[in-house]
């Protein structure tokens, strides 16, 4: 074989390379391994989650088997495979393969990060008085309102769950059962299992949605004294972080008809918070 040939043989393979580096970055998570872990379907024996990183010739891909629940938390073994790029065979790394890894880390950090990244951007994103004008209401569900401006890319509506199920979407959860309403997300959690009552005991994620309910009594399914209301579920915002029985959320539509940072302490008391749905 000529140095000509395998030297072309050898650009090609780097091109290829870095061809499928560049598709997959969309996707890449340069997270260690115990992040990364999205196992987080319970019916699932084995499933692909993310190629990880491109590294030469190589990229990792990973599957999560042996899921189960803790108890606490859905865990999986995460079994890593190297991916030769140029011909995309695959073998197994034993070194990466990790065990009872928590499940859905990497969705609930990316729900975080993409919620804290939309509210240092709200000036772009809504208008910040209360006209409901909105970016995430044309992004879900096409509404255009042309007062609104913004070449036709922002509506007006009543857009807290827009804006919950864009971050969410954005972030890899599934936003099955979602709609513009805040009580699809109740609709949602019921049908997958991922509901949890305030009064239950669970303890409010990061990435969690809140679902509220403003008029007594605080019921997700009780219609009295709802009036003119869509929902029994008034309104829906996105859980940053809980300690101690201070919930501290991003939502849309809230305060002055913005996008909002809200902290609530004895969250675990307040009868306007109805529970929380997981995005796994």
């Amino acid at each position: 074989m000529s140095s000509s040939y395998s030297s072309r043989r050898r650009r090609i393979a780097a091109l290829l390379a870095t061809a499928f580096c560049s598709a997959i970055a969309a996707v890449t998570l340069a997270a260690s391994p115990a992040q990364a872990a999205t196992c987080d379907s319970p019916d699932s024996n084995l499933r692909v989650t993310h190629l990880r990183q491109c590294d030469g010739n190589f990229g990792y891909r990973y599957y999560a088997s042996n899921v189960h629940h803790d108890g606490t938390y859905w865990r999986c073994d995460w079994i890593a495979y190297q991916v030769t790029i140029a011909t995309g065979n695959e073998y197994r790394d034993t070194s990466h393969d990790q065990w009872g890894v928590v499940c859905g880390m990497a969705t609930r950090n990316s729900i975080v990060s993409r919620a804290q990244s939309e509210y240092a951007n709200r000036a772009n994103r809504t208008d910040g008085v209360i006209n409901g004008c909105n970016y995430y209401s044309w992004a879900m569900r096409g509404i255009s309102t042309s007062s609104c401006g913004h070449s036709g890319t922002w509506g007006r509506d009543a857009w807290c769950a827009d804006f919950a199920k864009y971050v969410w979407s954005q972030s890899g959860a599934s936003v099955t059962y979602l709609n513009g309403l805040a009580g699809s997300f109740y609709t949602r959690g019921v049908n997958t299992g991922t509901w949890h009552t305030r009064t239950s005991g669970y303890t409010p994620r990061p990435g969690d949605a809140v679902i509220f309910d403003w008029d007594y009594p605080y019921s997700p399914t009780d219609w009295t004294n709802e009036g003119n209301n869509l929902n029994p579920v008034n309104h829906v915002g996105l859980v940053i972080s809980y300690s101690s029985g201070t919930l501290t959320t991003i939502e849309g539509n809230s305060g002055n008809g913005g996008l909002n940072t809200v902290t609530r302490s004895s969250a675990g008391s307040n009868g306007n918070i109805l529970g929380y749905i997981a995005p796994m």
